[in-house]
């Protein structure tokens, strides 16, 4: 009988501190909404309540702002494989995105030799997140890039919807265009 007592005790003692332990995680559980994030592409904060496929749509509001100002390449002169990526065949892009209420984006850049002939599209595996930001890995492309002229490079944003069809804002604010100067030494 004794035996009894003390393994209902050991059991009841069991069970409290348990219970204890659960109330102490679900006290310090965040379960806050996210606070807004500040986006100049906004006249105000962005707001949390209106993201994606059951916001209104408008391809007026697609646009991105880039807070890179320019883009300077070191100048290649040793042969390159066309994979690895460092100061003169890699750099990031990133800036401010707003999809106008399409439930996702994707973005391309472009690259333009001496500022008018086109010798690369590519389709990236950057989106404007949830927070109204990008960021962009762009890659010199191989074979088709002249170290020794000037060249452009345009970014874009393209809007998708539930079905996952691409739309352009023909607007052009869902663009920017950078000058990419080499450096040479």
């Amino acid at each position: 009988m004794r035996e009894g007592r003390i393994r209902r005790s050991m059991v009841y003692a069991f069970l409290t501190l348990s219970l204890c332990g659960l109330v102490t995680l679900s006290a310090f559980q965040n379960c806050a909404p996210m606070e807004s994030t500040y986006n100049p592409l906004f006249d105000s904060d962005l707001s949390f309540d209106c993201v994606g496929a059951g916001c209104e749509r408008s391809l007026n509001a697609v646009k991105i702002e880039s807070t890179v100002p320019g883009v300077m390449l070191d100048k290649r002169t040793d042969p390159w494989d066309g994979n690895t990526c460092d100061s003169t065949t890699c750099f990031d892009l990133g800036g401010y995105c707003d999809t106008g209420g399409y439930p996702g984006s994707v973005f391309y850049y472009q690259w333009y030799l001496e500022g008018t002939t086109p010798i690369q599209e590519v389709r990236t595996t950057a989106v404007c997140d949830d927070r109204g930001r990008f960021h962009v890995l762009v890659k010199v492309p191989k074979n088709q890039f002249d170290w020794n002229k000037s060249h452009r490079l345009r970014l874009f944003m393209k809007v998708l919807d539930e079905y996952g069809n691409e739309i352009y804002n023909p607007s052009g604010v869902a663009e920017w265009t950078y000058m990419v100067s080499v450096r040479s030494y």
